[in-house]
């Protein structure tokens, strides 16, 4: 599959072109380190993810959601739902058009974007008090459901979000705002360097690096907390 870069719409709205970067944390769980949380700057995680990716559906069901858990108040997702996927403009009646081409076809294109439309809600609503919270309760429950491609709205009612809320994410999923979202994250996923090759990738403190991707993809945990400070280990890192 060939990757090309392709200049995002200049005239997209500040709304729509908010970043996801979000704070991991678990649906009703209480956080398990004891430390009152790191006097440091958070370790920061990026996830380059699909939506219909085996492998991404394993790594946030048994990875991200267990190691905050674990740590939660140690590490920050930057979630970038897009993958091996590519995006180009083409015309049609006189009009500019975003075509997408996803590694498991349309349905995961639809998935990624309707997750794309989703967190940016969320990031943008000022009704919603409990970001971090509602960011990671929303994309867990899209990557446990059975049909994670079109699972969008009922866990954005799961989570609570009123149905003029998931209206708007519905508009955004048909609309060219949500194309523009999905090209955003398509620009900084060709921007990664090196170039994607596998997914899920991970970097640790917006770097990649081949000892942490193997890690986090087998213990996500143990890979945060190598890039804690000694003396800022919360007691879940120890052995």
């Amino acid at each position: 599959m060939r990757w090309y870069y392709v200049k995002p719409h200049a005239a997209v709205s500040q709304y729509y072109l908010v970043t996801a970067a979000v704070i991991i944390a678990v649906c009703g769980s209480a956080r398990s380190d004891t430390t009152g949380g790191p006097s440091f700057s958070p370790v920061d995680i990026t996830v380059y993810y699909e939506s219909l990716c085996g492998d991404s559906i394993q790594f946030v069901r048994n990875q991200l959601v267990p190691a905050y858990r674990d740590i939660g108040s140690f590490f920050t997702v930057n979630y970038i739902p897009y993958g091996k996927a590519t995006h180009g403009k083409y015309v049609s009646n006189g009009v500019e058009k975003w075509h997408f081409t996803c590694q498991h076809g349309p349905q995961e294109c639809y998935g990624n974007k309707a997750q794309a439309c989703g967190i940016n809600d969320i990031l943008t609503n000022p009704e919603r008090t409990n970001k971090q919270q509602d960011l990671v309760n929303f994309v867990g429950c899209v990557m446990q459901a059975r049909n994670p491609s079109t699972a969008v709205p009922q866990c954005l009612q799961t989570i609570g979000m009123d149905t003029q809320h998931v209206s708007l994410v519905e508009n955004c999923i048909s609309s060219v705002a949500g194309d523009e979202l999905l090209a955003a994250y398509g620009d900084k996923t060709l921007a990664l360097q090196p170039s994607l090759s596998f997914v899920p990738t991970i970097t640790v403190d917006r770097a990649y690096s081949q000892e942490d991707q193997i890690g986090a993809l087998r213990n996500l945990t143990a890979t945060v907390c190598k890039h804690i400070p000694e003396h800022n280990k919360p007691l879940n890192c120890s052995g």
